[in-house]
């Protein structure tokens, strides 16, 4: 098992300060990293109610409905802090301007305009804190035809192009499964709010970063780009990867034009050296009789018995991993990948831990916040007065 050292450096972002006015799943990803990192983040939630992600779940057994007890919510916001504030009200605003101004950086993801609508946007925030780093994440950009057209996953998927990417070219495109566009558009937040920061700390220079999520999902099949301005094609739906069922599951053999005669020794199956399998585009034109063949070898094999029969012979071969062989993997036992996070209300379940580590030590971010739980320690701490919480209380039903 892997073991923290004692007496490291702090954390990479220990000392930095992030309001975070996002919701959902995007901009909440990138603040979770800010948090597993080190950064001090505050979440600005709307009373009573909060991030409308609170709501959608998976809930426990039990828990159905509790916006306590959502696992994605809990998920995407370990080691925050919680401030409930109304930003349609002039309290509300007041407040998340004040702490605004006692901050490194500030991550939105509002519909483009609507901080500006608050009386929020960057020329404000800048004039309280010049130094401010302001990350703004939107589907589409802040500008240009699109900026105010609604989306989802799947619109973004779709209308980025990399769903024409997925699947065969004989049946309909597919989508990568869960949020992948959304985690993307968290990410390169991240990123570029780092980079941001890292000017600001140097020069004295804030900036308004703008994140098209859309945006990033073009850049992340520029290949299909390349190919079409080199060759005027467009890239169609292939079977790059021969994917097979087995006897517990399904694996993968892909094999590269010079590793294909290596592949038919460590199966062994005659048939595989007709003339009709040759070359690549032998294998493409007889794919159905090559299927059929590949099939009666995999069939009787368990996924493991196929992944280890490829790498052990230096062969890319893959099994296709469901959550229980996740859990069970290992590799992630070995990096204490996946962590027990205990929550007063939801209770302690294992939540995917951090992917990088820092002289050996894993990043650890602690729990999701309860609604609200820090808006007296918050407000108080950045200097708000005793009725000026106390009527910000009151506004919000508390």
């Amino acid at each position: 098992m892997a073991t923290s050292q004692p007496d490291l450096p702090p954390a990479p972002l220990d000392g930095v300060r992030v309001l975070d006015l996002t919701h959902y799943i995007a901009g909440p990803y990138a603040t979770k990293w800010l948090a597993t990192l080190g950064a001090d983040v505050v979440k600005v939630e709307r009373p009573s109610s909060g991030d409308p992600l609170r709501a959608a779940g998976p809930f426990p057994p039990g828990g159905e409905g509790d916006r306590e007890q959502g696992g994605h919510f809990l998920y995407l916001n370990t080691g925050k802090r919680s401030v409930a504030l109304d930003l349609a009200t002039a309290e509300g605003r007041d407040a998340a301007l004040h702490l605004a101004a006692q901050s490194d950086v500030v991550i939105e993801s509002f519909a483009p305009g609507r901080l500006d609508a608050f009386g929020l946007g960057y020329e404000r925030l800048a004039e309280a804190n010049p130094a401010l780093v302001l990350t703004s994440i939107s589907n589409f950009g802040q500008d240009g035809p699109y900026r105010d057209v609604r989306a989802s996953e799947i619109v973004i998927f779709g209308m980025g192009g990399l769903m024409s990417l997925i699947g065969y070219d004989d049946e309909p495109p597919l989508k990568f499964g869960g949020y992948q566009a959304m985690y993307m558009g968290g990410l390169s937040a991240l990123t570029a709010t780092m980079l941001a920061l890292t000017r600001a700390e140097l020069h004295g220079a804030g900036s308004h970063v703008d994140v098209s999520i859309f945006e990033g999902m073009v850049s992340s099949h520029f290949q299909s780009m390349v190919q079409y301005e080199y060759t005027g094609g467009v890239q169609r739906r292939t079977r790059a990867m021969m994917v097979f069922p087995c006897s517990d599951g399904f694996a993968g053999l892909l094999v590269q034009e010079h590793q294909w005669q290596r592949l038919i020794e460590v199966l062994d199956v005659p048939e595989l050296r007709d003339e009709r399998f040759a070359t690549g585009l032998q294998r493409r034109e007889n794919y159905g009789e090559l299927e059929a063949i590949l099939l009666a070898w995999s069939l009787p094999r368990t996924k493991q018995e196929i992944y280890e029969a490829g790498q052990n012979a230096g062969l890319p071969f893959s099994f296709f991993a469901t959550v229980d062989d996740i859990l069970v993997s290992p590799q992630y036992e070995a990096r204490d990948f996946f962590a027990p996070v205990e929550h007063p209300v939801a209770g302690t379940y294992r939540y995917p831990g951090s992917p990088v580590r820092f002289d050996g030590r894993v990043p650890e971010a602690g729990r999701a916040p309860l609604l609200g739980e820090h808006t007296v320690e918050v407000l108080g701490a950045a200097g708000l007065s005793a009725s000026a919480i106390a009527a910000i209380s009151e506004g919000n039903g508390s």
